[in-house]
């Protein structure tokens, strides 16, 4: 007979199934084990100031798939992750300093970091 049981401490989420035991940091995304990469998008304007509240997006470029609009946080970015690798369209608006446009590419088992500037 085997006994789970599941604890979550500092160290992040801790499941125990049997002779198994398995730790998710809470604080990272786990891309280790999957097909997927992940993407940080930091957005400023055209004098290098983060912008807070800008919306990023993303599209698959050879699928067209459009994923979850992300608004930045105070530190000016944003985080995705299971993303299916290849080429991506990143945009970035914000009502007040514009828009701007990346490509960017994710890579398997990767974590991509892409810089977006938005102009008026």
């Amino acid at each position: 007979m085997f006994k789970t049981s599941l604890a979550i401490g500092s160290a992040g989420l801790v499941v125990a199934a049997g002779l198994a035991v398995v730790q998710v940091q809470a604080d990272a995304p786990c891309i280790e084990n999957s097909n997927t990469g992940a993407m940080g998008v930091k957005v400023t304007d055209i004098h290098d100031q983060r912008i807070e509240g800008a919306r990023v997006a993303l599209t698959h470029q050879s699928t067209g798939n459009q994923f979850n609009t992300q608004l930045t946080g105070k530190d000016g970015t944003t985080f995705f992750t299971d993303l299916k690798p290849g080429p991506y369209v990143v945009v970035a608006t914000h009502p007040d300093a514009g828009e701007g446009k990346r490509l960017a590419k994710v890579l398997r088992y990767r974590k991509t970091r892409v810089s977006v500037v938005v102009r008026p």
